[in-house]
């Protein structure tokens, strides 16, 4: 899956510009094998949230480190492109990208 670019007109100029998208994240960590599966959770085909498997433990930001490590090889954007909104001490996290 790549992530989306809008182009821009601005008086006759075009600006390559990401587009921000916000991603529900249940982290399990502490696991036996690292994978990231996508959930559908309603019946709408655009709500989405990832179920993300890792070996890194909840310790000392640990697993987040994985997970956005894992978040951006997933979407094939740089890790500092990954940012977590909410959830650092939680296993139900938003990242943004």
């Amino acid at each position: 899956m790549t992530l989306f670019k809008a182009l821009i007109v601005s008086e006759g100029l075009f600006h390559d510009k990401m587009i921000i998208m916000k991603i529900n994240v249940v982290v399990k960590p502490g696991s036996s094998r690292e994978e990231i599966e996508e959930v559908l959770v309603s019946d709408s085909e655009h709500e989405r949230e990832l179920t993300i498997w890792t070996h890194a433990r909840a310790h000392d930001g640990e697993a987040n480190k994985k997970v956005i490590e894992m978040i951006a090889d997933y979407y094939d954007v740089p890790k500092t492109s990954v940012r977590l909104v909410r959830g650092a001490n939680s296993r139900v996290k938003v990242f943004e990208i």
